[in-house]
């Protein structure tokens, strides 16, 4: 007579819902939550994310070479939630909920900010926004940009 393994005969069942459920889950793998000197996809560029003695937020996008800042400012309290995600070497999404925005950072091939853009409902960047961005938005945030 064969013993009955109810494991064996369900192991695939398990390990297909154990898939489902951490493929659902809002990832923040790549989002950048910390302080520290976080490098673009192809290591061209990096953010240098600080909080300054007053607890603001505050950032400096250089290029990773000559060191040049490209782009810099205060995106608000630390104690609010905030995150920088790099979508490309030209493209860094910021989102602060102190200050209540998404902004888009766009940069040309030569190093130029060409976008440097706080969203508002109806912008075409909106519908063009990388997941792990949408997912790691407020509920306040997501609204106003009519998501």
């Amino acid at each position: 007579m064969k013993k009955y393994n109810i494991f064996r005969e369900f192991r695939y069942v398990i390990i297909a819902a154990t898939l489902l459920l951490l493929s659902c889950s809002k990832s923040t793998a790549n989002r950048i939550e910390k302080t520290g000197d976080h490098l673009s996809p192809s290591h061209q560029k990096s953010v240098l994310v600080d909080i300054d003695h007053t607890g603001l937020v505050t950032y400096s996008v250089k290029e990773s070479k000559t060191g040049v800042i490209l782009a810099s400012e205060s995106i608000g309290s630390t104690y609010q939630k905030w995150f920088f995600y790099w979508e490309s070497d030209s493209k860094l999404w910021i989102k602060s909920s102190d200050l209540g925005m998404l902004k888009v950072l766009e940069f040309s091939v030569n190093n130029n900010v060409i976008k440097n853009k706080k969203l508002k409902r109806g912008d075409a960047e909106i519908s063009s926004m990388p997941v792990i961005v949408k997912n790691g938005l407020s509920k306040s945030i997501a609204s106003r940009l009519g998501l």
